[in-house]
């Protein structure tokens, strides 16, 4: 069993969902260190997206966060990180614009069901909880790729181990 790696994870989904279909010929994941990168139009993903599939996933994991709270016995972390659904849609297709979201929120919810089955079944260890998202349309990234931004936060169980040869 594997820690959950929400960028290989997302990797994975975007190899593997039918309407995403990444491969090195088509690119389709893209992964980046900030969210800032993908709003403003500064993101890794403007060098690529020419060669880019119509469909892509862009992933923004860091491993940020922190311990709740400020009692010791509740010991899990939380971890914070974004996907973005992207799609490529003429920047006058308004028509197209409108739908175009409403098939990324498609895409989204087949990703939610899988994760939250995969959680179910206990794919990883320890296994994320407190899965909360939220689902924000965002308007033209790079040269007219429109899409969803899902910010995601979840929670796992904070365990290190004590060390004594660390300590005089």
């Amino acid at each position: 069993m594997n820690k959950f790696d929400p960028l290989k994870y997302f990797k994975e989904v975007a190899v593997k969902h039918k309407q995403i279909s990444h491969t090195d010929e088509k690119p389709a994941f893209f992964r980046e260190f900030g969210s800032a990168n993908i709003l403003f139009n500064n993101s890794d993903f403007l060098t690529k997206m020419r060669d880019c599939a119509n469909t892509a996933l862009v992933a923004q994991f860091n491993e940020d966060g922190g311990i709740n709270a400020n009692n010791i016995d509740n010991n899990s972390r939380t971890y914070d990180g974004a996907i973005y659904l992207i799609r490529k849609v003429d920047v006058t297709d308004y028509d197209g614009i409108e739908s175009t979201r409403k098939d990324l929120i498609l895409i989204w919810n087949d990703i939610y069901a899988k994760l939250s089955n995969d959680i179910r079944k206990e794919q990883f260890h320890p296994s994320p909880s407190g899965l909360n998202f939220k689902i924000y349309a965002i308007g033209m990234i790079a040269d007219s790729f429109y899409g969803i931004a899902i910010l995601m936060s979840y929670s796992e169980k904070y365990c290190v181990k004590y060390d004594a040869s660390k300590w005089i």
